[in-house]
């Protein structure tokens, strides 16, 4: 992200600086996405007549510049913050746990979870609405384990303790024992207490079967991402003090959110099949089933993540120290993964302006289509449900609904491996300049 501070040395008025950073604000999927949304306000003057269409317009232009210089302001405040002593040592109250210990990007930490769920959770409570309260929890977990993405980073090259001293297994486990002691208490105290005030006695069987199975298998998914797709940031003795500005994991984050909403399916499914035929004891085989898919889920991705710590630990440390990719451990002796490898720190292929555009609109529209429009439509038939709400199916004649379910999954499917397949791509060492002449060589001596 850029600061004002990275312009310092160039000679330029601040009123110009301040439009310039203003405008780089608006180039980010975030701002393309709030635009989109703002698109709404003027769809809806539309159909209220000229006049308003045409009131529409500029309000949505400054609805969408207020929110942008909205989040700039709190992204300066959250580094204000973050610098007080007094903003740590509360941090360092709440987090009753060696591993997580008081740090800004810590304070992000909580402040996305509990205000991204609880925001999520209350906000139909103006309208009077209490069907979303029991969810509170299951949100929580869910986005737990998204901001736990990326650890290891986060901790910088501190990472060579844990490898001189082989203790990656307590490391692992301890980390994830840390995890559920700040977010798990906090996530059941809300299941309980919310589904207990929303008077929704149909809601216990659906929270005990989600809460566990996000709990657990998030756990185990945030120690793995952790140690396969680390993103290396900053390092702590020189990492800036508002953790908006620290490794780069948005993709982690964001590919991380949606493979958590597939954890509890398994559970989930015998839920819904007994709500659908009214049978109450499939309806609470859920509850253990999600309860030993979590802990299931927590012990043997934690049990990947140890072994690929102990695998790979070396490049790890050598892509926080470089910023570079090291492909062999073993190197030349010397423990730097570079010196034995011709291929350490070869830089990753570039995508074409028009594969990234690809990349970023698949990542954005494929879940999309898979889950809100495509799956749970689906959940919504099987139930027998009247609803119709923003679920494009729905609201198709009665004998195409099922169809556009299955049309809109599939495409979703379709988008996510692609932007994945694009994704991967991005990663991969760019081939060597010499590398195709010759290969070009090699066919015209064949030939």
């Amino acid at each position: 992200m850029l600061r004002a501070d990275h312009f310092a040395l160039l000679p330029l008025p601040r009123r110009r600086l301040a439009l310039g950073l203003l405008g780089a604000a608006f180039v980010a999927v975030t701002s393309a996405v709030t635009a989109l949304a703002f698109l709404s306000l003027v769809v809806y003057g539309i159909r209220l007549g000229a006049l308003p269409a045409l009131v529409a317009v500029p309000a949505a232009g400054l609805n969408l510049v207020l929110v942008v210089l909205l989040s700039r302001a709190s992204y300066s405040v959250l580094g204000l913050i973050a610098r007080r002593r007094a903003g740590s040592a509360f941090t360092g109250l709440l987090l009753a746990a060696p591993h997580l210990v008081a740090r800004p990007g810590r304070t992000s930490m909580l402040a996305i979870v509990y205000g991204w769920a609880l925001g999520t959770a209350l906000l139909p409570l103006t309208l009077g609405r209490t069907e979303a309260l029991p969810l509170a929890g299951a949100g929580m977990a869910l986005m737990a384990a998204t901001v736990a993405c990326n650890l290891y980073a986060d901790d910088g090259t501190a990472l060579w303790l844990t490898l001189q001293t082989g203790t990656e297994n307590p490391d692992v486990r301890g980390r994830q024992w840390a995890h559920l002691l700040v977010f798990g208490v906090p996530t059941v105290a809300a299941t309980v207490g919310l589904t207990l005030r929303s008077g929704h006695a149909c809601a216990w069987p659906w929270v005990l079967t989600l809460v566990p199975a996000l709990l657990g298998g998030g756990v185990g998914l945030a120690v793995v991402t952790s140690v396969v797709a680390l993103a290396p940031g900053p390092d702590a003795h020189k990492r800036p003090d508002n953790p908006l500005e620290h490794g780069e994991t948005s993709w982690q984050s964001q590919v991380l959110f949606w493979i958590c909403l597939l954890l509890p399916v398994p559970a989930v499914v015998p839920v819904i099949v007994g709500t659908v035929l009214g049978n109450p004891v499939l309806v609470w085989s859920g509850v253990p089933i999600g309860l030993l898919t979590g802990v299931l889920l927590a012990w043997w991705l934690g049990r990947v993540a140890i072994n690929r710590l102990r695998a790979r630990g070396p490049e790890m440390l050598f892509l926080m120290r470089t910023g570079r990719p090291g492909t062999t451990a073993a190197g030349d002796g010397t423990g730097n993964p570079e010196a034995g490898d011709p291929e350490a720190g070869v830089p990753a292929s570039k995508l074409t302006g028009r594969e990234s555009l690809a990349a970023g609109a698949c990542w954005i529209l494929g879940p999309l289509c898979l889950f809100p429009q495509g799956l749970v439509p689906m959940v919504f038939l099987l139930a027998g449900s009247d609803l119709t709400l923003w679920f494009l199916p729905l609201h198709l004649p009665d004998p195409w609904r099922w169809p556009g379910a299955v049309v809109l999954s599939l495409l979703g499917i379709f988008l996510v491996y692609e932007a994945t397949r694009l994704t991967v791509k991005s990663t991969r060492p760019a081939p060597h300049p010499g590398d195709r002449s010759a290969a070009d060589t090699d066919a015209g001596h064949t030939a």
